[in-house]
């Protein structure tokens, strides 16, 4: 979600130039409303949002794999290429040489969360690659 600014105090009273990705918002009408650009400026509030911030939303993914030197460094270096933030890991080695992790990590989307996923599945020796709940 985008997050509002407002004008400075000094700034109210006087129309301000309207920047890129900003909007004039009315308190009884919404974004563009054509009562609004009617209004006097000292009714007016411009706000902005910061487009760079994104919200990110916690996901749990489950993989399971063979057992082998480095596993663990090649998937946690994967998340972190992908630019997703790991919030949570257990990771836990079975007899049979298999291992079973859960990540839960920051995604900004499902594109996101299946592009992880995705570059997830080409690690060597890596079987499965599942979104859990």
């Amino acid at each position: 979600m985008l997050s509002p600014t407002t004008r400075p105090p000094a700034a109210i009273g006087r129309k301000p130039k309207k920047a890129s990705g900003s909007r004039w918002l009315s308190p009884n009408c919404g974004a563009g409303c054509v009562n609004a650009l009617k209004m006097t400026p000292d009714r007016q509030i411009e706000v902005e949002w910061n487009i760079e911030k994104s919200d990110t939303y916690p996901v749990k993914i489950y993989i399971r794999s063979h057992d082998r030197v480095g596993l663990l460094a090649d998937v946690v270096s994967n998340i972190s290429k992908n630019e997703a933030n790991i919030l949570n890991a257990k990771t836990e080695t079975q007899e049979n040489k298999i291992v079973n992790s859960v990540f839960t990590i920051d995604v900004e989307d499902t594109e996101h969360l299946n592009r992880i996923m995705s570059s997830l599945k080409k690690v060597k020796q890596v079987l499965e690659v599942k979104r859990i709940s």
